[in-house]
């Protein structure tokens, strides 16, 4: 067998292994195990309770003010998210979505925040912009 043959072959093995690894860490079932019938309601989720608000601020100040990046936001964007000029923009009412868009930027792809702290830092953010 040549080797740009077998380099297919491996590569194809490599694959079908791969999607079954990754369906089991999903929790994916296998093609032969059957389904639950429709009739059978899924079950219940309790609803996760959401954080109150203060303690969401509070979290998002530390994240902010010290951890983020093991430098925290506040270095290249200010104190008081006002942003410095020529280095970084004003972020105060930023939304999560917006903070989780710019993560993905060169400047700041040290950055990693779970979606709970993207969502407390968005808290602190809007609490920013409603101070004078």
């Amino acid at each position: 067998m040549n080797k740009y043959l077998t380099k297919i072959l491996i590569s194809i093995m490599f694959t079908f292994v791969a999607a079954a690894v990754l369906l089991t860490a999903c929790g994916g079932k296998p093609a032969s195990t059957p389904s639950p019938s429709p009739a059978t309601p899924p079950p219940a989720v309790a609803p996760t309770p959401k954080a109150d608000s203060a303690a969401l601020k509070t979290k998002g100040e530390e994240i902010y003010q010290k951890t983020a990046g093991g430098i925290g936001c506040k270095t290249c964007h200010g104190t008081d998210g006002k942003g410095i000029p020529n280095t970084a923009p004003d972020i105060r009412e930023a939304s999560a979505e917006d903070i989780r868009r710019s993560l993905g930027g060169d400047a700041m792809n040290f950055i990693f925040l779970t979606e709970e702290e993207l969502e407390a830092v968005a808290a602190y953010l809007k609490y920013l912009g409603s101070q004078p």
